[in-house]
């Protein structure tokens, strides 16, 4: 159903991403970040996304919050097989030299699955582009020094492209039914949480799954979990809220 509160709220945060990553993307270029990037090598080889990945833009840029963005993607990083990388549209067959990216992407690879998730805007209108390939499920990956770690699952025929506008229905670009993409992020609850005011959410799990069913048309699911949070008060803060205790 169109008004169906989850799609609603899948929208809306499709949106949201669409905007903050293009929003990083228009720094980075204005900074003079996405010029001359180099193919990212062999970690990406014999997958879909082989070519397109470039080398990562090293120049932080923008605002406080495309900063904050920026660094959270480079955080999510493990050596040269996830991370933030420049994006080409078109691959160059053997890699090719340096060139101009048309974006930004932040990728993954875990043994023979690979995925990327790409911010471009062709024709001036902003847009991500989804890329996978391989089939099963890729060993989980420690990424940085957050404590997350990604599982990738892929089940693709070939290579699965799907463009995600910011509004509208996703737009399968190259898929075969069945394909299907699962993403889960999962940060366990931190050692210390500390005395002072505040909110810990603990233990993290996010999950995105992509689906693609005849039509071909792509169906998305998302979803999170949270146990062991807390929230902590200052001394009097509950008497202030209820004045009976």
């Amino acid at each position: 159903m169109a008004d169906d509160p989850g799609r609603v709220l899948l929208g809306i945060l499709r949106a949201q991403a669409v905007a903050l990553l293009d929003g990083a993307r228009r720094a980075l270029a204005d900074a003079g970040a996405l010029t001359q990037l180099s193919p990212a090598g062999p970690a990406f080889a014999g997958t879909a996304l082989d070519g397109h990945v470039l080398t990562a833009p090293a120049a932080d840029a923008g605002g406080p919050l495309v900063r904050q963005l920026l660094e959270g993607l480079r955080a999510l990083s493990t050596g040269d097989r996830a991370g933030l990388f420049g994006w080409a549209a078109e691959a160059v067959p053997g890699g090719g030299g340096a060139r101009t990216p048309d974006g930004i992407a932040w990728a993954a690879r875990a043994g023979d699955v690979a995925a990327a998730i790409a911010a471009t805007a062709p024709r001036g209108r902003p847009q991500l582009e989804l890329v996978a390939s391989g089939s099963g499920e890729g060993p989980p990956l420690a990424l940085g020094t957050g404590g997350w770690t990604l599982t990738l699952a892929v089940r693709a025929a070939g290579a699965l492209r799907v463009v995600l506008p910011p509004d509208g229905d996703p737009v399968v670009a190259a898929a075969t039914p069945g394909d299907a993409i699962r993403v889960v992020l999962i940060r366990p609850p931190p050692a210390t949480t500390g005395d002072d005011p505040g909110v810990s959410l603990g233990a993290v799990a996010l999950n995105g799954e992509l689906v693609v069913d005849p039509g071909p048309q792509a169906r998305a699911s998302g979803g999170m979990q949270i146990r062991q949070g807390a929230v902590r008060l200052a001394p009097g803060a509950v008497a202030q809220l209820v004045p009976a205790l």
